[in-house]
């Protein structure tokens, strides 16, 4: 095989990769799943968090922590209370009809408890991201 066609056959792959690629990224079929809710914090005896989760469409909000309440405010938000050893970390997770749209969603802390004394802490140096897996 000369040079030539050694460098046309994978200037051909190359593009073909890329064409696959492109077709792939511009696809305009919603990809449906789950996004994380994050919790950042600055402690570690956090016992439970009262968070609200809003954006775009939310089907449905799940956790593994052992305890949990929603409230649905319409479509595209709900105020979720997780209980638990709650520390850094995803508390919670959203079902949402496009993944690829994560920017469009928020979280905002709107109460903390202390483990032990149960005691409201101020929510200085927390933060709320929603985010893909």
């Amino acid at each position: 095989m000369t040079r030539r066609a050694v460098l046309r056959g994978v200037a051909i792959a190359v593009a073909l990769l890329a064409a696959s690629t492109c077709k792939e990224a511009t696809s305009s079929k919603p990809i449906a799943g789950w996004l994380d809710v994050r919790l950042v914090s600055p402690n570690i005896d956090d016992l439970g968090v009262s968070i609200t989760i809003g954006g775009a469409q939310i089907d449905s909000v799940r956790t593994t922590f052992p305890f949990f309440a929603q409230v649905v405010v319409n479509n595209s938000q709900r105020k979720v209370v997780v209980g638990g050893n709650i520390g850094t970390g995803t508390v919670a997770q959203i079902y949402v009809p496009d993944t690829r749209h994560a920017s469009l969603y928020s979280g905002a802390l709107l109460e903390i408890a202390v483990r032990g004394t149960f005691a409201q802490r101020a929510t200085t140096g927390y933060a709320v991201v929603v985010a893909a897996p």
